[in-house]
């Protein structure tokens, strides 16, 4: 599984710091051969082989299920991983009343499973302790944010919140988002509603989501 190839990938310096999306773009698990698989001399081992392939393999931990059978591999380009993402598990923005100081407890629980995904996806871990900050998702989320926005290093990849800035524009596309003209809606003629202004005041209002990189100014410590 993906989960595994992340959470007991390799104890080296170009792998340890990267987050799950990013190692899904530059590597991929690779099958030994039987013949690497069956004979246990060291020439065969992948740490041997890494001065002939440029260090482009690199054996898991022994606590992956499958560290002797495969290894993971650098891919010759970069990829672009497919997310998929049950419904409700990164929620719009405008669901977590970011200008709220004192949220209710389903938004409070809202914010921390959008912060959880966000940070399972694009901030390094073992384990899921090292994605808190007493115990909270989002206080770990939302100091990565301010770091970012202030230009301070952070530990969560910072490509990261371009890609969920995006997914939010998705959201929003998808939400508001004509569907096309009925051919028959050409050649029709209908009445306007009365409260024609009204519904298009508020068709905008709707449209008005907060920038991803606002959350930054809800930070709370």
């Amino acid at each position: 599984m993906l989960a595994d190839n992340y959470i007991h990938r390799p104890e080296v310096s170009e792998i340890e710091n990267l987050c799950s999306y990013e190692m899904t773009m530059l590597y991929e698990k690779e099958i030994k051969s039987f013949k690497q698989i069956n004979k246990n001399d060291e020439e065969e081992n992948v740490d041997e082989t890494n001065s002939r392939t440029n260090k482009q393999n690199h054996k898991f931990k022994e606590t992956h299920p499958g560290t002797k059978f495969s290894y993971l591999k650098r891919l010759k380009l970069p990829v672009i991983p497919q997310v998929s993402l049950p419904h409700g598990k990164l929620c719009p923005l405008e669901e977590l009343e970011l200008n709220s100081e004192c949220p209710t407890r389903d938004v409070t629980e809202k914010r921390e499973l959008y912060a959880k995904m966000a940070l399972l996806m694009f901030h390094p871990f073992r384990e899921l302790e090292d994605l808190k900050n007493n115990g909270s998702y989002w206080k770990t989320f939302s100091k990565q944010l301010k770091n970012y926005i202030e230009g301070n290093g952070t530990t969560f990849w910072r490509k990261g919140f371009e890609i969920l800035q995006n997914i939010q524009d998705r959201l929003t596309m998808d939400k508001h988002l004509q569907r096309a003209r009925d051919p028959i809606s050409l050649v029709t003629t209908n009445e306007k509603p009365d409260d024609e202004k009204t519904t298009r005041k508020r068709s905008n209002d709707d449209t008005n989501v907060m920038d991803i990189l606002q959350l930054a100014l809800q930070n709370k410590e």
